[in-house]
């Protein structure tokens, strides 16, 4: 008996020193600070696909598809909290996704990006 709640006093001890690790909901502006590109980079270029965004922050949106410029677009976006609008009307969309981040990367929906820097 002793020896077990020794044992559930260790663990929550152990949980408790284990959840600031723990990934925490970003806010909005965290969110909108780690869209606009940084020093030597531009935008945002997909892990797996062909789509790349750069995020102003007037709210102007560069699209750049897998040919380099032969396939540009502009647009805009809007963050409400984590769900982020991409208008463009050129291609006649106007998306939502649900904004992520994780570490160095930014999720939209399921999608993996990374820093630009060529």
């Amino acid at each position: 008996m002793r020896n077990a709640k020794a044992f559930v006093l260790l663990l929550f001890v152990a949980i408790l020193v284990t959840l600031p690790g723990i990934a925490h909901a970003q806010s909005e502006s965290e969110i909108r600070r780690f869209l606009y590109s940084t020093p030597n980079t531009y935008g945002w270029q997909p892990v797996k696909g062909e789509i790349s965004y750069d995020f102003f922050k007037d709210g102007r949106l560069h699209v750049q598809g897998s040919d380099g410029e032969a396939s540009m677009w502009e647009g805009t976006w809007k963050l409400k909290g984590d769900q982020l609008t991409l208008k463009i009307p050129d291609r006649n969309t106007n998306k939502t996704f649900t904004v992520t981040i994780d570490g160095d990367e930014l999720l939209l929906d399921d999608v993996r990006y990374r820093r630009y820097a060529p």
